[in-house]
C-alpha cells in the first residue's frame, strides 16, 4: 500500500516540474527580449534561442517514445536521448550566437548552457561525481539573470535557486552535494563563457 504524500512532497513535485530547464530557459528568453534593449533586437532572435534552448531539447521526449530500442532502456534512455537533444540543440545555438548573430550580449546566454552540458558531461562522465543537471541549468539562468538585471534579477534568481533546492532535495530527486555540484559546474562554465565572450572577445579571433 502506498503512502499518502503530504501537502510538502506535492508542492516539491509541482516546483520540480514547474523549473524543468525548458521552461526556466523560455522564460528567462522572454523576460531579455521584453525588458532588456539590444540583447534580441528582433522576435526572430529571440525565438531562435528558445528553438535551440529549450524546444529542440524537449523533443527528445515524444521522441524516444518511437524508438523502441530508447523506450526498452526506460528512464534511462531518456536521459541519454535527452543529453543528445540538448547538446545538438545547445551546440545549434551557440554556432548561430557567435557565427551568425555575432552579439557578445547574445552570445553569452547559448555559452554558458553549451558550457555547462560540457562540464557536466565531464564530472558525471569522466570523474564519475554525480552533479546534479536540474541545478546545472537553473543555476545557468540565475546567472544570467543577474547580469541581465542587476540586483533585481539576482535577487528573484536567488530566492527562486532556494525553493527548487529545496524542492530537489525535498522530492529526493538529488542530494544536497549533488544539487550543490550542479551549481559548482554550472558557475565555472559562465566564468569560462564570460572569459572567453565578453573579456576575451572571441568575435575578435574570427
Amino acid at each position: 500500500m502506498h503512502e499518502k504524500k503530504t501537502i510538502s512532497e506535492y508542492a516539491a513535485g509541482v516546483v520540480r516540474v514547474l523549473s524543468i530547464p525548458p521552461v526556466m530557459i523560455t522564460l528567462l528568453i522572454l523576460a531579455v527580449f521584453l525588458l532588456r534593449e539590444g540583447v534580441f533586437r528582433t522576435a526572430s532572435e529571440a525565438w531562435w534561442a528558445v528553438f535551440f534552448l529549450a524546444l529542440f531539447p524537449s523533443m527528445a521526449y515524444p521522441v524516444s517514445w518511437l524508438l523502441p530500442a530508447v523506450r526498452k532502456k526506460g528512464r534511462e534512455g531518456q536521459r541519454d536521448l535527452a543529453f543528445l537533444f540538448s547538446a545538438a540543440g545547445y551546440l545549434g545555438g551557440f554556432l548561430y550566437g557567435v557565427l551568425y548573430v555575432r552579439r557578445p550580449e547574445q552570445a553569452l546566454i547559448f555559452t554558458v548552457y553549451l558550457f555547462s552540458l560540457a562540464l557536466l558531461a565531464l564530472c558525471n562522465g569522466v570523474f564519475k561525481r554525480r552533479a546534479s543537471g536540474h541545478a546545472c541549468s537553473v543555476t545557468g539562468t540565475v546567472i544570467l539573470a543577474g547580469w541581465q538585471f542587476g540586483m533585481v534579477g539576482a535577487a528573484v534568481g536567488l530566492l527562486c535557486y532556494c525553493v527548487i533546492f529545496w524542492s530537489s532535495v525535498r522530492a529526493k530527486r538529488h542530494t544536497p552535494t549533488e544539487f550543490l555540484l550542479g551549481t559548482a559546474v554550472c558557475a565555472g562554465a559562465a566564468l569560462a563563457g564570460w572569459l572567453l565572450v565578453i573579456s576575451g572577445d572571441c568575435f575578435g579571433l574570427l
